[in-house]
Formats: C-alpha cells, structure tokens, sequence
C-alpha cells in the first residue's frame, strides 16, 4: 500500500441492521478492540497467505475454519498455508503478542466462474487444515448472510494489507491500512470487460492498494443487534500496476450464498488443492 497510515480504527455507524444472520455469532465486535503500541487490536481477523516464497496474499479469517481471499490468490499454487495473529511479519513468533504456528491450507476453493481474463468472480476460500482457537488477537471478521444488506449504501471502507508501500517497492513487515471511499463502478473500468453489482469500485485521493494487498478484506463499520461489528464488504481484487488509482473489489454481498454453500460442503473434508465450485 502507498501513503497509508498503521492500524487506526474509526467507527462508522452505517445504519441498524437488527434482521442480518451472521456467518460466525463470534465475530469481533467494536467492545472488544484496544491493544498496545507493540500489538494493536482491531485487525484479530488478518490472514497473511503464504506459499513456497513467503508472502503472497491477505485474507481474512471468517469462521474456524475458513479464510476468505481473492481467486487469483489460489489459483495455480501448489502449496498455500496461512498465518494468523500477524501485525509486524518480521517480529520472531517468540517474541511477538498473538502469532500462533502456521495453518497449512488443506483445501483451496475457486469460484467455478473465475477467469484471469475478466477479473470477474475473484473470490475464494481457504480450509485449514486445523480449526483455530480464537483469542483476543485472533477473531473472525463479520459476514452477514442476509440479502437486504447492500453494499452501494456504504461510503466509506477501510482495507489492509503487507503489500507494496509504492508501486514496483518492497512489501511491508508492518500491517498496514488505509481509507477508502466509494466510488461509481465506471470509475474503475480498466478492462475490456465492464465492471458489474458483484464488484466495488474504491479508492483516495491520496493512496492506493498495491502488489501482496490481494485477497485482503474491504471493510466498515455496520450496527447488528445494537452492537457495531467490523463487517466485510469486499475482497482486493486489482487496479493499476502504479498503485494510485482507485481499485477493484469483489463485493461479498454478491456471493453470501456461495461462502455458505461452500463451506457448507467442504466442513468436514479433506482433499488436493484448486478445487472450482460453483
């Protein structure tokens, strides 16, 4: 990312929303954010993706045993594993609050629709190969099930990642976050195929998401049942190759059945990797 600013949460209380089912009923609510200027709180749901050559892609955790990331992250790698807990890559898991050994990825699912072509249907899930024990540093991020939740409604996301600092630079240790504001879909038509209601087109004016971001959460503040949860809205999908410009997202509002489906049929196996389901 470019010209972002570390870990700042600012509550945004975007409507009340007492009908929504959640993916999780465990999912971080805003009560629980706080922390120290060694391990700030507030991003318990980070996943940084790995595979044979360190870093690859963000996700994020949304149940115990799923992360959700973008397609493009999964599709073609022969070895993906997942950590959790992380905020600063380069603090040695001995010394740093929160980091917990590796997950290995045991199934990698990809939207059957997926296509590097178009960039459309960029979205994926992750099963760990063991369930995860939540605690303070490690939570799910909220996904709302429930179809009356819309996603144009929302004007301003905050979104994270250990990419790029700059275009064509080095990827950060540190976890960092910037603020995004909603932008009109033709806004961001960087292909020949136009950008449809399953994406999100946002962006700053200063700042920008960037190389090792993907498959990061696009998220904000949403009131459920009195409580002002962090709920994710989109997932990094691409931009411009100089990270300022305003960038594409997969909406998760567009695919809350096929998370549920999906993680539905893939609970309780185990089996090879880039597996497409539609």
């Amino acid at each position: 990312m470019r010209s972002m600013v570390l870990i700042a949460l600012v509550a945004l209380v975007l409507c009340d929303e007492g009908l929504a089912r959640l993916l999780d009923e465990k999912c971080e609510s805003q009560e629980e954010f706080g922390g120290t200027s060694e391990r700030p709180l507030g991003t318990s749901w980070m996943a940084s993706v790995y595979n044979e050559t360190g870093h690859h892609c963000g996700g994020s955790l949304i149940t115990k045993r799923f992360v959700l990331t973008a397609a493009h992250c999964i599709e073609g790698q022969d070895l993906l594993y997942v950590h959790l807990g992380e905020y600063d890559r380069s603090c040695p898991p001995w010394k740093c609050m929160g980091e917990v050994d590796p997950f290995n990825v045991s199934v990698a699912i990809v939207h059957g629709h997926f296509s590097f072509d178009h960039g459309q249907y960029d979205i994926g899930l992750l099963r760990l190969e063991r369930e995860v024990q939540f605690n303070v540093f490690i939570r799910p991020i909220c996904i709302i099930l429930d179809d009356p939740v819309n996603s144009a409604a929302v004007n301003e996301y905050w979104v994270y990642g250990w990419g790029m600092l700059r275009a064509f630079g080095k990827k950060s240790n540190i976890l960092q976050a910037i603020k995004l504001y909603q932008r009109e879909l033709k806004d961001c038509r960087y292909t020949i195929m136009p950008l449809t209601d399953r994406q999100i087109c946002a962006g700053a004016t200063i700042g920008d998401t960037c190389g090792g971001d993907s498959g990061g959460p696009l998220a904000a503040y949403f009131t459920y049942q009195g409580i002002k949860r962090f709920v994710q809205f989109g997932i990094v999908s691409y931009g411009r190759n100089f990270c300022n410009s305003n960038g594409v997202y997969t909406n998760v509002m567009s695919y809350q059945k096929w998370i549920a489906d999906t993680i539905s049929r893939y609970e309780d196996k185990n089996t090879l990797l880039n597996i497409r389901f539609n």
